[in-house]
């Protein structure tokens, strides 16, 4: 059926299959594929999130040429992408999707006039992204201050980092890094900022939450959750360990 349509180019983007040799060769051009890293690095299916959950200052993306292997073909073309501390999940996937689109119009011309310079990913360099399990998404309070903070960026707004108080599954969206010099026992409630949030202590500082989902509730502030579910400074969020024995983790959310 695709022969039929005598197609110049086939284009997928952020496409985690193979695509057999019989369609690839059907193209006048072939067939290319767009990757939202900077090839060989952060191969496979989550690069985005890999990306914030590293700490990455910078990403990208990646036009190349579909093989028999799994993001491995020759690269046409990358752009880099500076990472701020406000990005998260959602941002870094819109930015990304626009650069791509750019720079996929800007070679096109190149692509049917076979002027672009095709250059062989270096297999020393590549790395690989996996698949997340649901217990990926789960807050350890026992961690460093900067790794909840990547966990937290790297999956708002979905599937949204969770932990759990008041036997209330919530879903933990946006925070700041408030003061790495305190810190007093991980996942206690430290204090409020008011008009803010809710301070956690972490294993080495403390976490300001500022946006938060409950569960089978809307996105609110932080501080309008504490206001209405009466969170008290001393209390604490359940620890990690505890999650999965206590069976508190749910599907709701």
């Amino acid at each position: 059926k695709i022969s039929k349509l005598y197609p110049e180019l086939l284009v997928t983007a952020s496409y985690a299959s193979l695509i057999k040799k019989e369609l690839r060769q059907i193209p006048t051009f072939g067939a290319i594929n767009l990757h939202p890293s900077l090839l060989p690095k952060y191969r496979g299916p989550t690069p985005i999130q890999t990306a914030l959950l590293n700490g990455d200052h910078k990403t990208g993306t990646t036009i190349f040429r579909l093989t028999s292997r799994l993001d491995a073909g020759p690269i046409l073309a990358q752009r880099e992408l500076v990472i701020l501390p406000e990005d998260n999940f959602g941002s870094l996937k819109e930015k990304l999707a626009n650069i791509s689109a750019e720079l996929l119009i800007e070679i096109i011309p190149a692509i049917k006039d076979n002027s672009l310079t095709e250059r062989p990913q270096d297999e020393n360099l590549a790395s690989y992204t996996h698949k997340f399990s649901k217990k990926d998404f789960w807050i350890n309070w026992d961690n460093k201050i900067k790794i909840i903070f990547n966990q937290i960026r790297a999956f708002s707004p979905s599937p949204g980092a969770r932990t759990s108080i008041h036997n209330t599954n919530l879903k933990i969206l946006q925070t700041e890094i408030y003061d790495s010099s305190k810190n007093d026992k991980p996942g206690t409630i430290a204090g409020f900022i008011k008009n803010k949030g809710i301070l956690v202590n972490c294993q080495d500082g403390q976490l300001l939450i500022t946006r938060i989902q409950a569960e089978g509730k809307k996105v609110m502030s932080a501080w309008a959750f504490q206001l209405g579910a009466r969170l008290t400074a001393g209390e604490s969020f359940v620890p990690f360990d505890k999650i999965f024995i206590e069976n508190s983790y749910r599907e709701e959310l």
